[in-house]
C-alpha cells in the first residue's frame, strides 16, 4: 500500500511511552490532535463493480432517423453564384458569393450534444 499521509496520522505509527523528549512529545500530541488519525481501514466492504459504460450520443451520420424537417423554405427561383470566400468566426459562419454579397450563418447547437436536431440559420 502507498502511505500517502503524514507518518504521524497513522493509528500506531508512533509509540508516545517511549518518546522521552517533552517537547517532541508534544508536538506530536499536538500533530494528531489537530490532524487526526487514519484508520487502518477506510472501508469495510470492496467497491462495487462498475455497471456497463453509458451509451454515448452518436453523431446524426448513425441516426438518420432523428432527422427531421422543420420547414419549408418557399420554390421562389434563386440565381446561385459560386462561393468566392467562407470562414469561421466565433459561431458564425461568413459566406462571401461571387457577386460579393457577404453572409452571415449561425450553428444554433444547443441540442446537438444531447442527440437532438441542429439548425443552421439564415442570411443576415
Amino acid at each position: 500500500a502507498a502511505n500517502v499521509f503524514y507518518y504521524l496520522t497513522y493509528e500506531g505509527s508512533v509509540d508516545l511511552d517511549n518518546v522521552e523528549d517533552e517537547l517532541q512529545r508534544s508536538a506530536i500530541e499536538d500533530q494528531i490532535a489537530n490532524f487526526g488519525q487514519t484508520p487502518i481501514q477506510i472501508f469495510r466492504k470492496k467497491h462495487p463493480r462498475r455497471g456497463p459504460p453509458v451509451p454515448i450520443a452518436r453523431p446524426l451520420y448513425y441516426a438518420p432517423a432523428s432527422i427531421t424537417l422543420t420547414s419549408i423554405v418557399s420554390a421562389v427561383p434563386h440565381h446561385y453564384s459560386a462561393v468566392l470566400f467562407i470562414s469561421v468566426v466565433e459561431s458564425s459562419v461568413i459566406i462571401v458569393n461571387q457577386e460579393l454579397m457577404m453572409s452571415v450563418k449561425m450553428w444554433l447547437t444547443t441540442q446537438l450534444q444531447s442527440g437532438g436536431n441542429f439548425t443552421f440559420s439564415g442570411s443576415q
